[in-house]
């Protein structure tokens, strides 16, 4: 029995290529202070290479996670991961650093 290939979800220029669109697209809300300067956003990128399930801290502040919605919905589409072949669902962790935005 063979290895199982499996190759992860990737953005079609690469991460830092996402990280740049990010940054391009991102607008800090004007009534967000005090935001905290690292938050962890999860998604999943599904076998279409859509992004959906944005999953936040729990004490964000409503209008930063409704911007990263936005933002995140307008990514163009990621090429998925794959098993055996086969395309699969792949959750993804996505540090944002608000330092650059404050």
């Amino acid at each position: 029995m063979g290895a199982a290939i499996e190759t992860k979800a990737d953005y079609p220029s690469g991460i830092n290529a996402f990280y740049e669109f990010f940054a391009q697209e991102f607008k800090m809300p004007e009534e967000v202070e005090n935001a905290k300067d690292r938050i962890i956003v999860s998604f999943v990128v599904e076998k279409d290479g859509s992004l959906v399930a944005f999953q936040f801290p729990k004490d964000i502040n409503p209008k930063l996670e409704s911007e990263i919605t936005r933002v995140l919905n307008l990514s163009p589409k990621w090429i998925p991961g794959e098993q055996n072949g086969k395309r699969t669902r792949e959750k993804i962790s996505f540090p944002i650093v608000l330092e650059k935005w404050k």
